[in-house]
């Protein structure tokens, strides 16, 4: 994070184009924005119109991961590149295209294992991350089971209209954090090192103290990027829509 010392560098900035995470980026997590953006301009083309075309969609997506891991071309382009992400977009619009599918299976499952079933898989995201760390192989095979976990926890979601102990007004409070929280905890985490050296509290990256000293800040500057730019905006696209 670095202010751009040239036209190309203020370009990208400017416009998120980042599609090697090219530097300086002021918001350094704007390289998935690049990536997003190329995949639902791609998807309002039509890439994922109809189930043939999604499906032969998959099917390159993953034959691209199959290639990526053979001729050992690294982690960032199994992750980071357009052609990496593919995969989860794919993978997306095949569930949207299974939707009813799945919600009419799942309707048949008990609704008491059902409520829960969104807690117990993320128990397993937990023990899938925590078996990659110790094994050291979070980047090869656990990253494609937490795919596989994340698959399914979206197919088990599509058909919940509310979960234990979490109202759906609370469920959308705390949604409305993560995309904030995803943007900002780099600049934020900045600033909070910045401050507390001023007061001669010092503060490094990684530290544990960091995070803690962190989170609230983080929480309270997304809660106030929520309100005070996120709803208007969503009140403005929903008169569009109508």
């Amino acid at each position: 994070m670095y202010v751009p010392d040239d036209f190309y560098g203020a370009f990208r900035n400017l416009f998120l184009f980042f599609p090697f995470q090219e530097n300086p980026r002021l918001t350094p997590p704007a390289w998935a924005l690049t990536v997003e953006i190329f995949f639902y301009i791609l998807i309002g083309l039509g890439v994922s119109k109809t189930l043939r075309l999604t499906v032969l969609w998959f099917i390159l997506s993953i034959l691209y991961h199959v290639f990526a891991l053979l001729l050992d071309l690294g982690w960032s382009n199994r992750y980071f590149t357009i052609f990496a992400a593919s995969l989860p977009f794919s993978a997306g619009a095949l569930i949207f295209h299974f939707k009813n599918e799945i919600i009419k299976f799942t309707d048949g499952v008990s609704s008491w294992l059902y409520g829960w079933l969104p807690f117990i898989i993320l128990m397993f995201f937990i023990l899938n991350w925590y078996i990659g760390y110790l094994i050291g192989s979070q980047q090869g095979f656990f990253f494609y089971t937490n795919f596989l976990l994340c698959l399914l926890m979206i197919s088990t979601l599509l058909g919940t209209k509310k979960l234990p102990f979490i109202s759906r007004d609370m469920d959308k409070w705390i949604g409305d954090f993560s995309y904030p929280v995803y943007l900002f905890h780099y600049q934020v985490g900045i600033l909070v090192v910045f401050f507390a050296g001023l007061v001669g509290f010092e503060l490094h990256r990684p530290d544990s103290l960091l995070l803690v000293v962190s989170i609230p800040v983080i929480l309270l500057f997304s809660w106030a990027v929520s309100v005070l730019f996120e709803q208007p905006i969503e009140k403005i696209r929903s008169r569009v829509k109508k």
